[in-house]
């Protein structure tokens, strides 16, 4: 029989799959997706741990992430929707871990940053921000769902 958290950690992962292919498709993270991120996160952590605890310390992950990625928005380094969406799967994470979560989506980002150049020299698009519009930019989405299935994947 799955545990609850088993069950809360699929849904998790489907949430994460489906924010991978929504930024692909239309480049953009919709905050339903975020919002839903971040409760089902912070109930995976609270069924690990049975931790009111944890579970603050989840949310207190999610506001740093949030402040540093509309820093980061304003900045224009990267998108609301990657801004919301990385400081909602933040929730789900214990502020002690964080830098752990940051390390695992930076090097997902690098990774899949690498094959996507690769993936559009190969199809003969542009590398250039300037040249098919949004669909030029690398979906951020994708790194930070990646590098957060590898920090489930590591921690469970």
């Amino acid at each position: 029989m799955v545990s609850l958290s088993g069950m809360l950690l699929l849904l998790l992962v489907g949430l994460l799959l489906i924010a991978s292919f929504w930024d692909i498709r239309y480049r953009r993270l919709p905050n339903w997706l975020a919002g839903a991120t971040l409760l089902l996160g912070l109930a995976h952590l609270f069924a690990m741990t049975a931790s009111l605890g944890e579970a603050g310390s989840g949310l207190l992950h999610a506001g740093a992430a949030l402040i540093v990625g509309m820093l980061l928005f304003r900045a224009a380094l990267v998108g609301g929707g990657d801004a919301k969406f990385y400081a909602a799967v933040a929730a789900g994470v214990p502020i002690a871990d964080g830098l752990r979560l940051l390390v695992y989506v930076s090097v997902s980002g690098l990774i899949a940053v690498v094959l996507w150049f690769v993936i559009r020299r190969i199809l003969g698009k542009a590398t250039s921000s300037k040249s098919d519009g949004d669909f030029a930019k690398f979906p951020l989405g994708v790194a930070i769902a990646l590098g957060s299935l590898v920090n489930y994947g590591l921690s469970n």
